[in-house]
């Protein structure tokens, strides 16, 4: 092999090493542009799941103390106008 050959090839195996490595530069760029892009989405979705579980312990809460037969019988009294049969008279408010 003649040394302009030689110095040919080498040229040609520079020019594609260069190629790869911008190739391989440009790739790891993208990755790490997707990666923030999917950081910043699983940051928003933890928010809304501590966002629902708050929502869930309120709700559970409200089942739970509406269960309880003090508050149906209240909410009865109240918006109902419902009475016990035993000794108790029903008031009007006069507005």
């Amino acid at each position: 092999m003649t040394r302009a050959k030689l110095a040919n090839l080498i040229k040609l195996i520079t020019v594609g090493c260069c190629i790869l490595l911008f190739v391989l530069v440009c790739i790891i760029i993208w990755q790490y542009s997707r990666l923030g892009s999917l950081q910043a989405r699983s940051n928003a979705l933890d928010k809304q799941i501590a966002e629902n579980s708050v929502l869930e312990a309120q709700l559970e809460d409200g089942i739970e103390r509406r269960s309880d037969d003090s508050f149906v019988e209240q909410q009865a009294r109240e918006n109902l106008g419902m009475i016990k049969d035993k000794g108790e008279s029903v008031y009007e408010e006069e507005e």
